[in-house]
């Protein structure tokens, strides 16, 4: 395992984090963790280096920190480990920031966080963490010993992301950032921006819950022979991309299987900052091509049709899920979220489209709103 040093604090971190939100389950059930399976899978995992766990209040339907706690209460091994968990500023402002940590230290089992941070920071919790104060909550628990490092995990803009690295000391951050997201979210410019103010970077999402490595057969075959190079696992591409990058400190890929594991684990022995190989990078630009191919709304989710639509009607959501769908074959899991969302009363909501064209009229990007509307709703609904 390569390790990677955690700011100037003397800490190594496996370059490979043990994301705690697709442990194996039995039956489908997120709240039934298969613990004979995830215990396995966490003893290969520190057997083989990776000392950094990172889970949260809702990871299994608040399970994963429960689980996580029993076995390193079983393992006696919790000093060797560096342990993070997340605090929902929703939830702490509903229930108390206090009682939501005192609960998650209870389900940890442990005396003391590595890493406590806020979840999902976006432009409606940020406004919640500045509300309430709860960097100073943040503080006083970190003086007490109870922490050790404040950050954050975020799901939003660039230009949030600099906005909020701007508002404090942070000692850690965690973005979404993976080959197809380079523009997206916090992107290649949020990963530079927090580089260069010395803040570490913890990546989540490195193949995009797994979508990444949805390519078909022969679509493969051909792209990897005309990079000239051998065929190899696409997890082991999409990781490298990201440890090629000197402002990362560890990736954090949520594994639901051993082999999964093993495979992760053999790319984080051997990638180096500075060793990807123009033949990967060619590889990644041509899989970058080949989903951007497939895209059927090039929409940036700017929300003017919305509040141009005399109804607002979630295009943007709608454009989403039927991306999703296209780009990566995940139609199994965005058709019924699309139904719960949208069609849980019956109703098909495309027909509720009342064709004025409002939308298309000031979309930036000049996007048939209304025909692509249309057939998303119902490639949605009939593909679940």
């Amino acid at each position: 395992m390569i390790y990677r040093p955690f700011g100037n604090t003397g800490l190594s971190i496996s370059q490979l984090g043990m994301g705690c939100m697709r442990l194996p389950v039995i039956g489908g059930d997120q709240a039934n963790i298969d613990k004979p399976q995830a215990t396995e899978m966490f003893d290969y995992a520190i057997d083989h280096g990776v000392n950094y766990f990172d889970t949260a209040y809702f990871y299994h339907k608040g399970f994963s920190e429960v689980f996580v706690g029993e076995y390193f209460a079983q393992k006696k091994n919790r000093k060797d480990i560096i342990l993070t968990t997340k605090l929902p500023p929703a939830l702490a402002q509903s229930d108390g920031a206090q009682n939501v940590l005192d609960g998650q230290m209870k389900k940890l089992q442990t005396d003391y966080l590595d890493f406590y941070i806020f979840h999902q920071i976006n432009a409606k919790t940020w406004p919640i963490i500045k509300e309430l104060d709860l960097l100073s909550f943040m503080e006083e628990q970190k003086k007490k010993g109870v922490i050790r490092n404040i950050g954050f995990s975020f799901h939003d803009t660039t230009e949030l992301l600099q906005e909020v690295l701007d508002a404090y000391d942070w000692d850690m951050c965690q973005i979404q950032y993976n080959f197809m997201d380079v523009n997206y979210q916090a992107g290649t410019a949020g990963l530079e921006y927090a580089g260069k103010k010395g803040v570490p970077v913890f990546i989540m999402e490195p193949m995009k819950g797994g979508s990444l490595t949805n390519v078909p057969r022969a679509e493969m075959d051909a792209i990897f022979a005309e990079c000239d190079m051998e065929e190899v696992g696409l997890p082991d591409v999409a990781l490298r991309f990201i440890y090629d990058r000197p402002e990362v400190t560890c990736v954090l890929s949520g594994m639901s299987n051993l082999q999964q594991l093993k495979e992760n684990v053999a790319t984080a022995s051997d990638a180096q900052v500075g060793a990807f190989t123009p033949q990967q990078r060619q590889l990644v630009e041509k899989l970058n091509a080949f989903y951007k191919a497939r895209i059927k709304a090039d929409c940036t989710a700017c929300q003017y049709c919305v509040k141009e639509c005399p109804l607002e009607l979630d295009i943007p959501g709608v454009f989403n899920y039927y991306n999703r769908g296209s780009i990566y074959g995940m139609w199994s899991d965005v058709g019924p979220k699309y139904i719960r969302k949208y069609e849980a009363d019956g109703s098909k909501y495309n027909e509720k489209c009342l064709d004025c064209g409002a939308c298309e009229a000031i979309c930036p990007q000049q996007i048939e709103i209304r025909r692509i509307f249309q057939e998303g709703c119902e490639a949605l609904r009939s593909r679940r």
